[in-house]
């Protein structure tokens, strides 16, 4: 698998949280299977759309998370001996589209001294490496009987858990998957400051 990697300099310290999300309106000229000559819409979404969901499109340059206002623009056309038809059609799809620059929240899903593992929009994957991590932090190893590797806490000793905002430094493209890499420095060293809720 090809991996891409966006990357650009770094913004002025922020802490809106953006979602990542946007609405994108797409035109697709769509082949049709005969099985679904009485109900072309039926045909596209199965056909087509349905095949967007979740998975990367270089058209809207995002994750496609659903579609909605479908319309046919055309009604179907056969050409010469071909049984399938075709048509132009219109639908919004939502977008996740996130960019380097912008603040958002994940849920710590794993800690080990390397990097802080976080789950954005309860789906997406996020890591924070130890460059990315404040170096006033530091990282707790498990006990012998604890399950984990351990856990990092703050310069006060709060322990770094819950959903907390990072800064996206890097967005990287691995097929149809986005992962993300960002940093906690950016935006503040007081997990009071990062923390969205426990």
């Amino acid at each position: 698998m090809s991996r891409k990697r966006i990357k650009v300099d770094r913004p002025q310290k922020q802490s809106k949280v953006e979602n990542g999300l946007c609405l994108a309106n797409i035109n697709l000229y769509a082949s049709i299977a005969p099985q679904y000559c009485l109900d072309l819409v039926a045909g596209v979404q199965s056909q087509h759309l349905d095949q967007f969901i979740m998975t990367y499109s270089s058209a809207v340059q995002g994750i496609v998370l659903s579609y909605s206002n479908l319309k046919m623009l055309s009604s179907g056309i056969i050409s010469a001996e071909s049984p399938f038809s075709y048509a132009w059609v219109s639908t919004d799809l939502l977008v996740w589209k996130p960019k380097v620059g912008q603040v958002m929240a994940g849920w710590v899903n794993l800690q080990s001294p390397s990097h802080i593992g976080l789950l954005v929009c309860n789906v997406f994957n996020a890591s924070i490496k130890l460059d990315g991590i404040p170096s006033n932090w530091k990282f707790k190893p498990g006990q012998a009987d604890d399950e984990s590797e351990g856990f990092w806490v703050d310069l006060n000793g709060t322990q770094v858990e819950g959903k907390i905002k990072f800064l996206i430094t890097g967005v990287h493209l691995s097929g149809k998957v986005i992962s993300l890499e960002g940093s906690l420095t950016e935006i503040s060293d007081d997990i009071s400051v990062l923390s969205v809720t426990k």
